[in-house]
């Protein structure tokens, strides 16, 4: 992980739906820095204008989700495999960033540390 940018969490309802967690862990890289050993099986999904989901057409499993435009890609932190996870973790889940707090659960997740923002930063 050469590239080490930083771990983010959503608390939108959608991130919430689709990952079946309260809160959803992600960590962003520059889409230069990410090659799938697999193409044929990634499949694109957009449900919302400038934004798109990757998914594995094979198991279903959420792999990332990136805007249309931007440089970077946010992958997902349960799609790494467990010698990455266990070398990375702490950076992995260490977000300093959290997403739509304004839709946070009460007494699940307002204990996070680092920035908070209502809705997305950017």
């Amino acid at each position: 992980m050469a590239h080490r940018q930083q771990s983010t969490t959503c608390q939108c309802e959608q991130c919430r739906k689709n990952t079946g967690a309260l809160i959803f862990y992600s960590h962003q890289l520059p889409k230069s820095a990410v090659d799938f050993t697999s193409k044929e099986t990634l499949k694109l999904y957009s449900a919302t204008p400038h934004f798109e989901r990757g998914f594995c057409s094979n198991c279903g499993g959420l792999l990332f989700w990136q805007r249309d435009s931007g440089a970077n890609i946010c992958l997902t932190v349960g799609c790494f495999d467990r010698p990455v996870l266990e070398k990375y973790g702490p950076l992995l889940t260490s977000a300093k960033r959290h997403l739509f707090c304004d839709r946070q659960i009460t007494g699940v997740t307002d204990h996070l540390r680092g920035n908070r923002y209502p809705g997305d930063d950017e």
